[in-house]
């Protein structure tokens, strides 16, 4: 898939992205070009210059549907939501949801009935992307389009957009400064900076160089385990998957494996990046039954600033003492890959996951890395709180 716009004196971005990337995720500093870029694709700026290759309909990219919904919903105010459903249906793509499923989806059933001037601002913008489905785009572009929505209810929607990527083929491109979220869901992530493509490729790569750049005191790392059999309940005590009646609220906390290492994570914190694995995580947590399996790939969030470091004199294994005596209870075995210093007497430690490839970053003071005499190449474990 690539895309190219050319806007005289203010940008000129070409991005050339898998045609295997479903979720696309555009990050860069306001200001950037972002949404200019954006209204270019869909023919709203004059002056663009504009090259777009879709890779999904070969030789007809010209006759895809592609849908738009900007910060702003823009939606029709003559009529309430049902009657904005009603004209999206007018003119249907080929690819296009049901009522029922963008309502569900969108978590806007319960508004279908309302005015649109009695909907706040996060209700509009579910609103307005479940319209956009309705009408069966196969390319949707959202610009900052769910930026008013509460992270919980952002995150079940970006997770049913990731699900639409693989269900019904549709390229989603997302706009946002909330890199935290598209670090999760991104195949691919393009950081645009003073109207140029600073970055593109592997969300892990351009995180990494952006924040190699130290253009975020605080970083997060996303890292991907596996769900154990058993889950975590409020008492600490371990229990199988089969939950009990006495458990009808669901677990507390999730039991995940990351790089040959156990950790905990609260409910609240996971993330998946498909609709099956997100349908099991949820039933998990509110019936009385757990019904996924060990297989289910999770994600979570860990901030560079909640990250502390012991150093390592011994094996991991050998260290198992130390470790349970410590409040924290979740330590990953890492290497300093780099180090850089930050304002406020502050440095960023760049890390690996020992038996693994994933990056985790730290933000200590500098005090504690002199005291500590860190330096890259040193062997240390990583602690962090998820509960």
């Amino acid at each position: 898939m690539k895309l190219s716009v050319y806007i005289p004196n203010r940008i000129n971005i070409s991005v050339d992205i898998s045609k295997n990337a479903g979720f696309i995720g555009v990050a860069g500093p306001s200001g950037a070009g972002k949404s200019s870029f954006f209204r270019s694709l869909v023919g709203a700026e004059k002056n663009a210059v504009v090259k777009v290759d879709w890779a999904v309909n070969p030789g007809n990219s010209h006759k895809l549907k592609v849908g738009m919904v900007f910060q702003q919903p823009m939606l029709f105010t003559h009529t309430d939501v049902r009657g904005n459903f009603a004209l999206a249906r007018c003119h249907p793509g080929d690819n296009a949801l049901s009522v029922e499923a963008s309502l569900e989806g969108c978590c806007c059933a319960h508004l279908v009935d309302k005015k649109v001037s009695e909907l706040s601002g996060g209700e509009a913008q579910r609103v307005a992307i479940a319209r956009a489905l309705i009408n069966g785009p196969k390319i949707l572009l959202l610009d900052e389009s769910l930026s008013a929505i509460d992270r919980q209810t952002r995150t079940k929607i970006y997770q049913f957009l990731k699900g639409l990527t693989h269900t019904h083929g549709i390229k989603c491109l997302v706009v946002s400064h909330d890199l935290d979220d598209l670090a999760v869901y991104s195949d691919h992530l393009i950081y645009i900076k003073k109207g140029e493509v600073s970055y593109q490729g592997t969300t892990s790569a351009v995180l990494n160089s952006v924040f190699s750049e130290l253009e975020n005191d605080s970083p997060s790392s996303v890292l991907e385990g596996d769900l154990l059999e058993t889950v975590v309940t409020k008492d600490g005590e371990k229990e199988s998957k089969e939950l009990t009646a006495a458990h009808a609220r669901g677990p507390d906390v999730f039991r995940v494996a990351v790089a040959d290492s156990e950790l905990y994570v609260s409910s609240a914190a996971l993330r998946t990046n498909d609709s099956e694995s997100s349908a099991l995580v949820e039933e998990a947590r509110d019936s009385s039954s757990s019904a996924f399996s060990p297989s289910v790939k999770v994600k979570f969030v860990v901030k560079a600033c909640d990250v502390s470091v012991d150093i390592c004199t011994t094996s991991m294994a050998e260290n198992v003492e130390v470790l349970n005596t410590s409040s924290i209870l979740n330590a990953l075995p890492c290497i300093i890959t780099k180090i850089s210093a930050l304002h406020s007497g502050k440095v960023l430690l760049f890390m690996t996951l020992q038996h693994s490839r994933q990056s985790l970053y730290a933000s200590i003071s500098e005090i504690s890395a002199k005291r500590l005499k860190l330096q890259t190449g040193m062997q240390v474990i990583a602690r962090f709180k998820l509960l």
